[in-house]
């Protein structure tokens, strides 16, 4: 399931900043990342051979949302302004400490690989419980301006993002559809369940109690979750991971989607049907579904059609209820992903309105 979403990606005016020199840089044939104590300035694919970067060194990766608060106290963020770069022959590592702040964040990037891994830890420092109410990641891209026909098609970027729990993915591919194409894939055990724009551009988050409980308005569905960080009950630190990886077609993405324990999902006729129609739906996966579980199970039919190919689960889905129908498919160790379906009434009904 390719979900295409477009919102903010970086200011063109951005644009100007002269190139940064940088701190540190890791490659191999199939990644290099450059970093400087802003954080990661540049990810490109040495293969390319138009040496497409998804950063703009103006808006670094590596900068992370953390909205915290100590018992029932007044929410903080921490700055990004107390992050420092310590380099490694393998890695490249930003540890931000405030004083004034009782948690500390951790962001490790490793070559791993065709892949960078992107690892972070949150420790509570002190002995009172802490609880993280925000926790997301900025990922902005370089988006097209100009009129240079090579550089807007070539060098420049769309995002397009399934946040849906733990099979979430997120990966950008140039205006031409040509690759290589960036993922941004959660490890086991992370999960997305929410996005934003604004100040600073496209952030996702793993955690968004905050945040999306300041949003009065639209129909978000997914729970926004918080996340409290005990000592005294034996919980003061939480890791959190993601792979970066170059792909090389449509099909290596779908490839990778299930070589990395996600979902490369493929549903016909699309995910918004009449309720006089069925959908088949495949899930391409390495992981055991232990159930599906319809939002409204009195007005929702599932059947399983059968494992078609080896790692290709089938099933035909139809809804009598109309508008939003959420399905939540469980598998793993209590890990989930959401597929959301809307429902309209019969075409012919459509056609006569």
């Amino acid at each position: 399931l390719l979900v295409t979403t477009a919102i903010q990606g970086q200011n063109p005016r951005q644009q100007q900043r002269p190139p940064e020199v940088p701190k540190q840089v890791l490659e191999n044939t199939n990644i290099r990342a450059a970093f400087s104590d802003r954080g990661v300035i540049s990810l490109t694919d040495p293969q390319d051979k138009y040496k497409a970067d998804i950063i703009n060194s103006r808006s670094p990766w590596g900068r992370v949302k953390l909205v915290y608060r100590s018992g029932k106290g007044e929410w903080g963020e921490l700055p990004d302004s107390v992050k420092q770069l310590k380099s490694g022959t393998s890695s490249a590592e930003f540890i931000s400490v405030d004083k004034n702040a009782p948690v500390t964040l951790n962001q490790r990037f490793t070559l791993n690989g065709e892949a960078l891994d992107y690892d972070i830890t949150l420790r509570n420092t002190g002995t009172a419980p802490v609880e993280i109410g925000d926790l997301a990641l900025f990922l902005p891209w370089r988006t097209a301006s100009g009129e240079n026909p090579e550089y807007i098609f070539e060098n420049c970027f769309t995002k397009h993002h399934f946040i849906a729990g733990n099979g979430s993915f997120i990966f950008f591919t140039k205006p031409s559809g040509e690759p290589p194409f960036i993922m941004v894939l959660p490890k086991k055990g992370t999960r997305l369940e929410y996005f934003d724009g604004g100040r600073g551009g496209y952030k996702a988050y793993i955690h968004s109690s905050v945040a999306a409980g300041s949003v009065t308005s639209g129909t978000w569905r997914q729970p926004n979750t918080s996340l409290t960080l005990d000592p005294v009950k034996g919980k003061s630190e939480v890791n959190y991971g993601f792979k970066i990886k170059w792909a090389d077609s449509w099909d290596d993405m779908r490839q990778t989607l299930y070589e990395e324990g996600l979902f490369d999902i493929r549903v016909v006729p699309g995910m918004t049907i009449p309720t006089d129609l069925a959908a088949t739906f495949s899930l391409h996966t390495k992981n055991k579904i232990d159930s599906i579980v319809p939002e409204f199970p009195e007005k929702t039919t599932i059947k399983f059609l059968g494992e078609k190919q080896p790692g290709h689960l089938v099933y035909n889905v139809s809804f009598a209820r109309l508008g939003e129908n959420m399905l939540t498919v469980w598998y793993g160790n209590g890990q989930k992903t959401y597929l959301e379906f809307f429902s309209t009434e019969p075409l012919e009904t459509l056609v006569k309105k």
